[in-house]
C-alpha cells in the first residue's frame, strides 16, 4: 500500500508515454456507453489507453478482486457479490420494452406487466444479471412470457425484435439510434418501474495505479 501511494504521488500521468487501465464491463454498457467515456479519456490523456473486455457481471467481479482486472462498469443487482468490492452507482438508468413494426404493440404509448403474459420475448441468456433481474420481477407479479431464443449480445437482441413479432427489455441508451431511424418502438411499463443502477465496482483492498486512478 505504501508503495503503490508512494507511485501515485509522484507520477504525472500527462507525462507519462504510455500506460493502460483494464476495465471489465458487462455487455450493454461496453456496446454503448464505454465507447464515449473513451474518447473523452483519450482526449484528456492521449498517452494512455483504457482496455475494456466484455463479461458478465459475476466474472468481471471475480476478476477484478483476482486484479485481473483494474475497475468493473456493470449495470444491475450486486448484492450476491462479495463486501470487499468497492461499489458507487454512477446513474440509474430507465429499461424499456422495445418492438418492431410487425408487433401489436406497436404505436402504443405504454403498456402492464399484466400485458406480457403469454407473450413472445427475447432475452439475455440465464447466467447473466439482466435475465435474473427479469425473471425475478416476472415471478413476483406472476407473470409468464414465452421464451423465443436467448442471446449473449443486445445487438442480438435487437435485430431479432426488427426481423419477427418478439419483443424484449433494454436500457434506453442502447435503442435510441434504431428508434430514430424508426425501426423499433419503444414503449413505457406504466405500473412497474423499470429502472436498474449503473456502477462502478473495485477491490477495496487495492491501492490504484496511477493509470487507473486518472
Amino acid at each position: 500500500h505504501l508503495v503503490a501511494k508512494a507511485e501515485n504521488a509522484v507520477t504525472n500521468v500527462h507525462n507519462l508515454e504510455s500506460g493502460q487501465t483494464l476495465i471489465g464491463a458487462t455487455p450493454n454498457i461496453s456496446s454503448y456507453v464505454i465507447p464515449e467515456w473513451v474518447r473523452d479519456f483519450r482526449e484528456m490523456y492521449p498517452n494512455l489507453t483504457p482496455s475494456v473486455s466484455t463479461n458478465v457481471t459475476s466474472e468481471i467481479a471475480n476478476d477484478v478482486l483476482d486484479r485481473k482486472l483494474d475497475i468493473g462498469i456493470i449495470e444491475g443487482e450486486i448484492d450476491a457479490l462479495p463486501t470487499r468490492l468497492g461499489r458507487i452507482v454512477l446513474e440509474d438508468v430507465a429499461q424499456v420494452v422495445i418492438v418492431g413494426q410487425g408487433h401489436p404493440w406497436w404505436g402504443r404509448d405504454g403498456i402492464n406487466l399484466m400485458d406480457f403474459a403469454g407473450k413472445s420475448f427475447v432475452m439475455r441468456q440465464k447466467n447473466s444479471q439482466t435475465r435474473a433481474w427479469l425473471d425475478t420481477l416476472l415471478a413476483q407479479h406472476k407473470v409468464e412470457i414465452r421464451i423465443n431464443g436467448e442471446f449473449d449480445n443486445p445487438e442480438a437482441l435487437k435485430h431479432a425484435v426488427t426481423a419477427g413479432t418478439c419483443a424484449t427489455i433494454l436500457p434506453e441508451y442502447a435503442v435510441r439510434r434504431e428508434r430514430d431511424l424508426g425501426l423499433v418502438h419503444l414503449l413505457q411499463v406504466c405500473d412497474v418501474e423499470l429502472h436498474r443502477p449503473l456502477r462502478l465496482v473495485w477491490d477495496s483492498e487495492r491501492i490504484f495505479p496511477p493509470v487507473t486512478r486518472a
